[in-house]
């Protein structure tokens, strides 16, 4: 895990998956509404790093012009199988500046190459699940139950 802002405590409910998934619901009935991303913290995983970081870079200022991270709590992004450790360093200054310097989120917290997705460990989110972000001791704690 690697935390690319350092930011502020920050509590939502988890929400996300395969950012290919998510480009191929956008603009239809099963893409969420711009309401519905209130207080979520949103984590995306690039599936086996068919997705290029320039490409990821498009979508994130897609997400920005929808107005998703003035909406969200924090963003987590998985760490993809396939890339080399530039590709890594590369998309997590793409997160930082399209983010920060673009959309200007600066409080948002932003967390890099964690465990869950398509790669090996990892770790399953449970959809909706209330969640904390702490920076400061660079955890992320599951607040409650996971199940229903």
């Amino acid at each position: 895990m690697e935390l690319v802002t350092r930011s502020k405590h920050k509590k939502g409910r988890l929400f996300g998956g395969n950012i290919e998934v998510f480009e191929m619901m956008k603009g239809t009935k099963y893409f969420p509404e711009d309401k519905f991303f209130d207080d979520k913290i949103l984590f995306l995983e690039n599936g086996e790093g068919t997705t290029t970081v320039n490409q990821i870079k498009r979508v994130l200022r897609s997400y920005g012009m929808q107005g998703i991270f003035d909406r969200i709590q924090g963003l987590m992004f998985g760490r993809a199988r396939d890339y080399s450790s530039q590709d890594k360093e590369q998309l997590d200054n793409v997160l930082m500046n399209v983010i920060q310097d673009e959309f200007h989120q600066y409080d948002l917290p932003i967390i890099s190459n964690m465990d869950f997705g398509h790669t090996d460990p990892f770790f399953i989110l449970p959809m909706g699940t209330k969640a904390e972000i702490d920076c400061k001791q660079k955890r992320i704690k599951l607040i409650g139950s996971s199940v229903v």
